[in-house]
């Protein structure tokens, strides 16, 4: 799409919106973020082309042939609807947020929280955690011990980061717990 086109352009992710959100922000454009459905998130961008680029402005905006099950798109927010639409459908939906552009930084701060809720969220905290450590401990060790043999300073790196990211993990783990005994919470 070119500034001069009609078309609007949508994001479709098969991800609800909690998951969406801390990975949208790598794209750094002010957007909108709806459900879109079961299982379904949807972005639409503040009606410029994406990333300044061009495309061939034939007008239509066609939706790709993938497993579309449970993808229910709003009102007002069919592939063919000029972009300034798409985005006006899209604020008055029920559920949507506005995402504003960020820095790095931001995206690099997300809450812990996000990726605590996230699929990988209990291999982080909660009975696999330390699971997850021990294999890092695990792994490391042997690691760190064939390098030393073979003088191989990329194996002795690569075990150590493996034993100190698995130490933290266990360490990050309890203390929580223990913050969490205190606060009261499970």
């Amino acid at each position: 799409m070119n500034a001069t086109s009609p078309a609007g352009a949508l994001l479709l992710c098969r991800a609800e919106p909690e998951t969406v959100r801390p990975v949208a922000h790598l794209l750094r454009e002010r957007m909108l973020l709806a459900p879109a459905g079961d299982g379904w998130s949807v972005l639409v961008p503040e009606g410029k082309p994406w990333q300044g680029g061009s495309g061939s402005g034939s007008g239509a905006v066609d939706v790709e042939p993938v497993d579309r099950i449970g993808l229910v798109l709003p009102p007002g927010m069919d592939p063919d609807t000029p972009g300034d639409r798409l985005y006006a459908a899209a604020d008055r939906r029920t559920g949507t947020e506005p995402l504003v552009r960020t820095g790095c930084r931001e995206v690099v701060r997300a809450d812990p929280e996000t990726v605590e809720g996230s699929r990988p969220g209990p291999w982080t905290r909660g009975p696999r955690a330390p699971v997850s450590a021990g294999a890092q401990l695990a792994a490391g060790l042997p690691l760190v011990l064939w390098g030393l043999r073979r003088r191989g300073g990329g194996w002795v790196l690569a075990g150590t980061l493996l034993l100190a990211h698995g130490a933290l993990g266990l360490a990050r783990d309890r203390i929580r717990d223990a913050e969490d005994a205190r606060n009261g919470r499970e």
